[in-house]
């Protein structure tokens, strides 16, 4: 095995000591693969052709900051594999339904357009908690969840109620402890997942002004953007290698303009999220979850995660003291046959030459942004 430490093509005239290192330079512009060139020949010296395999016996890189030290092949064939990420495993994040949440609906009185006193009236009861959503699938025999209507915000003119995602009709009903057979209460509303609505879309029911016309309660509904997360990236996983990102951003996808979403990280000492696009920075091996706070077009904000929903491994890669044993070069190559005429004549059929490298940087995990270096013990062959 000789070396060359500069361009590949001029090795030494002395094969290599079996023990050997080396210092690997940073990327640049002008230097974008930062080399350590080998040149094995391997002869073979039988009768018979062989199939031999080239490996590195205890290969140690050590790689600075924004290090990815991988070995290459040149010839006979053209491949590498990156040592600093041996055992890590970076799995695609894929999209998930979160199918225990509650979807938000809202109302609106829609006396508030009109003259008169009738929606200051109905106003005032919703605002005391007077009103409730009942809500179910078959809401006209039984209901399996009551909801107070909740306000958007202060002075707000819309108010909403969280109702278990997969229920499908409601009403709203004035709640009165003298009164067991809900005589006030609107005509049920039915078909709510089934009216053509995306995941994140809500529905607003604009309400009749009118106090006492619950048999006429609805004036109207349309689609809205709700504060809601429906569908999300599940299990991140991410490695901590210098200038690793990866964005789970929800905006992008599954929302419209109308729906304001921020992201935190339960753990900034794990990983960092950008709060407007949702694009990770991995800090330190270990596990935190991300945490989404959603505005919908009404003003009210709904929190998720901390302890569910998107949950980041971040994977460190190996340290300086990591060595992979019997790390290969090239596998199952095909030595011809000595052909002692040939060998006279110097036409060396039976030797073939590996050119092989030690490279600091991967194009696929990022440039090299400090000097690496490595050890490895010997150079050997498995037949």
């Amino acid at each position: 095995t000789y070396v060359s430490s500069d361009d590949g093509v001029t090795f030494s005239t002395t094969a290599a000591a079996p023990a050997t290192s080396g210092t690997l330079g940073t990327s640049s512009t002008s230097s974008p693969i930062n080399r350590i060139y080998y040149k094995t020949e391997i002869l073979n010296g039988s009768t018979t052709p062989q199939n031999v395999s080239l490996y590195i016996k205890n290969f140690a890189p050590s790689s600075g900051s924004g290090s990815n030290v991988c070995v290459g092949v040149n010839e006979p064939i053209k491949a590498f594999k990156n040592y600093s990420m041996t055992g890590v495993t970076i799995p695609a994040p894929t999209k998930t339904n979160w199918n225990t949440q509650t979807k938000r609906v809202y109302f609106c009185p829609v006396a508030k357009v009109k003259s008169g006193n009738a929606y200051q009236s109905h106003r005032n009861a919703w605002d005391d908690g007077s009103y409730w959503v009942k809500s179910g699938n078959s809401v006209d025999s039984s209901v399996t969840t009551n909801t107070p209507m909740t306000q958007c915000a202060s002075g707000s003119d819309y108010y909403y109620a969280d109702i278990p995602w997969n229920e499908n009709q409601l009403y709203f009903a004035r709640v009165a402890s003298n009164s067991p057979n809900n005589y006030e209460r609107t005509q049920t509303f039915t078909n709510l997942y089934g009216d053509g609505l995306t995941v994140t879309q809500s529905l607003m029911f604009y309400t009749n002004g009118d106090y006492t016309d619950y048999n006429n309660a609805w004036a109207g509904k349309e689609t809205c953007t709700g504060a809601n997360v429906a569908q999300f990236y599940n299990n991140v996983t991410i490695s901590n290698v210098s200038g690793q990102t990866i964005d789970v951003s929800l905006a992008s996808d599954w929302y419209s303009s109308q729906a304001a979403i921020k992201y935190y990280s339960s753990n900034t000492s794990i990983f960092t999220i950008n709060q407007t696009t949702g694009v990770i920075t991995p800090v330190a091996a270990g596990t935190a979850y991300i945490k989404y706070r959603v505005t919908s077009q009404y003003g009210e904000t709904r929190d998720f995660g901390s302890t569910s929903l998107t949950k980041v491994t971040v994977k460190t890669v190996n340290t300086s003291t990591a060595t992979i044993k019997n790390a290969p070069i090239v596998t199952n190559l095909l030595i011809p046959a000595a052909n002692n005429e040939g060998q006279v004549n110097g036409d060396k059929s039976n030797v073939q030459v590996v050119l092989w490298f030690i490279q600091n940087g991967d194009p696929m995990y990022g440039a090299a942004t400090a000097n690496g270096s490595y050890t490895l013990d010997s150079i050997y062959l498995g037949l």
